[in-house]
């Protein structure tokens, strides 16, 4: 388990609740997206994962393997239509906070899904919001 107090990435680790992804997410994501490749479709809707609280303002400045943080891409490489989708996640912060669930591997750490939500929400200085891992199942 991560130690919150050394890893501000994390807000809590102890489970929240425990929830199927189609429960959490929604419907299974499109082949070209990156939880698609990290869960199998059968487990969409039968395997249970934790929902624990990170902290949006570290993970957007985290630097990932491929040497580059969320923000580094964020400012250097988004485009038109990514600007717009996160000045409208920006404009509901708020509301995002507090049901906004987003997928990470905290084994890695990687985020897996909700770049554009963590930006928005990052951008407003949000430091607290809910995320399934998917390195925690029961």
């Amino acid at each position: 388990m991560v130690d919150t107090a050394i890893n501000p990435l994390y807000v809590t680790t102890e489970p929240l609740e425990y929830g199927t992804l189609a429960a959490l997410l929604g419907d299974y994501p499109d082949r070209d997206e990156l939880l698609a490749n990290e869960v199998r479709m059968h487990e969409w809707d039968t395997v249970l994962f934790a929902v624990i609280q990170i902290n949006p303002v570290e993970w957007y400045n985290l630097v990932s393997a491929g040497g580059m943080s969320l923000r580094a891409a964020y400012e250097e490489n988004a485009e038109p239509w990514q600007k717009r989708l996160v000045k409208s996640y920006r404009k509901k912060a708020t509301t995002l906070q507090k049901e906004a669930i987003l997928a990470i591997n905290s084994s890695v750490p990687q985020l897996l899904d909700g770049h554009h939500r963590l930006t928005g929400l990052a951008l407003e200085g949000i430091s607290c919001v809910r995320a399934v891992d998917l390195a925690r199942s029961k």
